[in-house]
């Protein structure tokens, strides 16, 4: 059985906490019991695949209006199509049109560097 903290950290980890140690991953996969699964090596394998994706964009202080925050993020290079409120007050969840997981993680990488902004982008599951 996985331990409090094994289950807290992973938690950590899928919420995109950037202060959460990525390279035990596979560690506590593995204690959870998921053994079938490996971490992504991200190794430019679908990389250049288009596909839609969320991005969850949380603010450092007061969350701006949600033009300016369309606005950030299509200048940043993400193809935003709507935008959602977050659970949390200070973030708020955008639908990004379909765009190479390359482009969106400069995107993101962009948001971070220039305004502080925490994004993280989730890709989006359609039925198949």
């Amino acid at each position: 059985m996985a331990t409090q903290p094994s289950i807290h950290h992973v938690l950590a980890i899928l919420a995109g906490d950037l202060d959460a140690p990525t390279d035990s991953v596979a560690h506590l996969i593995a204690r959870l019991g998921w053994r079938g699964l490996t971490p992504d090596t991200l190794d430019g394998r679908g990389d250049h695949e288009v596909a839609p994706c969320f991005v969850r964009v949380t603010f450092p202080g007061i969350t701006p209006t949600d033009a300016f925050i369309v606005d950030v993020a299509t200048a940043a290079g993400l193809r935003v199509e709507s935008l959602a409120e977050g659970s949390a007050a200070p973030s708020r969840w955008l639908l990004v049109g379909p765009q190479s997981r390359s482009d969106v993680s400069s995107a993101v990488a962009h948001l971070r560097a220039a305004h502080r902004i925490h994004a993280v982008p989730f890709r989006k599951i359609e039925d198949r």
